[in-house]
């Protein structure tokens, strides 16, 4: 995720834990675009693996 977003350009990486799932969205030129949208079972892997 953070490779990917280093490879566009993104300046932020937005992850929004939602009642299913967690949508990731990368801001590019100051726009928000949708990455990838993962089961929300995953957060707590995904929160270990940023830290």
């Amino acid at each position: 995720m953070i490779d990917s977003s280093y490879r566009i350009g993104a300046s932020d990486i937005h992850i929004d834990p939602r009642k299913d799932t967690i949508l990731i969205r990368f801001r590019v030129d100051g726009v928000l675009e949708r990455y990838r949208e993962i089961p929300a079972v995953m957060l707590p892997e995904l929160v270990a693996r940023v830290k």
